[in-house]
């Protein structure tokens, strides 16, 4: 039987009602089997969506729900937040070329993949093919729900089958927002029950996960000791540089540590890359989140530090800093060419 960690028994203190807390236990324990580390690997070299993500992700969650000024979470709000949690990365881990049912389905909900998918095994895409699995995980996660809750195979199929059939829907829903689409596309409340908020528990979830990319993330280790391609290197480099605190109740702080020699060559590009790009892309989800009395905001103090017990940047990640700053610099060239 799965194991709930104290945040997530934490969350599910005002469920009361048995058969959501055994569809969570199921449910957990179907994503426990998913990202099983002997599993093989849709998405190569790629930092951590397991369920000790799923676990960090709760635990932001909850810091979120405690600077709530609003009403309190139903019961129902809170066991699809549970279930986006766990189920929400799994279409990572979906093998379209033996399930092509679930790609349909996707391709039905939205997504897109402009290429073929044949390969002997599950381990065995292509960049390009894992790139575009990657790119409509959200439409593949609930596509997955889908036809497992319908069809009871795979193995999320026995766990599927434990959702109530007027949540599923929304789970799609909610799964399906976690990532890319505009928040505000998302259904206000729940399809059968308008008193339920919808579009509150997607945005919980999405930035409870965008919250998760610090240190925990990824491993300097891993970067280490194995080749991966540059710009993943540089993320992974980044994540493990990056700390997020809550400074106050609802106030959160990023900051990047960098050796002061990188620090004063790449900290612009750094902070403009990654720390502003965070503020710009979570600003329409932080909306969300205050229009339901949950008033987050990212620290102006957010900034790229510099440390001089932080390790320099080995030349292999500098080389991959260069060209992705010199990317940067050619799609501004072109914006402003574009723009007279």
């Amino acid at each position: 039987m799965a194991r709930l960690t104290d945040i997530e028994e934490q969350l599910l203190e005002p469920v009361t009602d048995s058969r959501f807390r055994a569809s969570l236990t199921a449910l957990r324990e179907a994503t426990e089997g998913i990202w099983a580390p002997e599993a093989p690997r849709i998405i190569q070299d790629y930092t951590d969506h397991s369920i000790t993500h799923s676990e960090r992700v709760a635990g932001f969650a909850a810091r979120l729900l405690a600077a709530n000024e609003g009403r309190e979470l139903s019961a129902q709000e809170i066991y699809l937040l549970l279930a986006g949690i766990y189920l929400h990365d799994i279409g990572m881990q979906c093998d379209v070329c033996r399930f092509s049912e679930i790609k349909e389905r996707g391709e039905e909900l939205g997504g897109k993949f402009e290429l073929e998918f044949d390969v002997d095994t599950s381990s065995g895409y292509s960049l390009d093919q894992q790139k575009a699995v990657r790119d409509n995980h959200q439409y593949l996660t609930a596509a997955w729900i889908d036809y497992a809750r319908r069809t009871g195979t795979t193995v999320l199929g026995p766990a599927a089958r434990t959702i109530p059939e007027d949540l599923v829907a929304d789970l799609m829903d909610i799964c399906k927002y976690h990532s890319r689409l505009p928040l505000t596309g998302c259904p206000l409340f729940f399809r059968f029950d308008p008193t339920h908020r919808k579009q509150l528990v997607a945005a919980l979830l999405r930035f409870a996960d965008e919250l998760d990319v610090d240190g925990n993330r990824a491993s300097i280790e891993t970067v280490k000791t194995f080749r991966l391609p540059p710009r993943s290197s540089v993320y992974w480099w980044l994540h493990n540089r990056t700390k997020v605190v809550l400074s106050a109740r609802n106030v959160i702080l990023l900051t990047i540590r960098l050796h002061p020699d990188d620090a004063k060559q790449y900290g612009p590009f750094v902070h403009a890359g990654f720390i502003t790009e965070f503020q710009t892309k979570n600003r329409p989800v932080l909306g969300v989140l205050r229009q339901n009395a949950v008033p987050m905001a990212i620290d102006a103090d957010s900034e790229v530090v510099q440390d001089r017990y932080t390790e320099p940047l080995p030349l292999e990640i500098v080389e991959a800093l260069q060209a992705l700053e010199k990317e940067a610099m050619v799609k501004l060239a072109e914006l402003l060419v574009r723009s007279f």
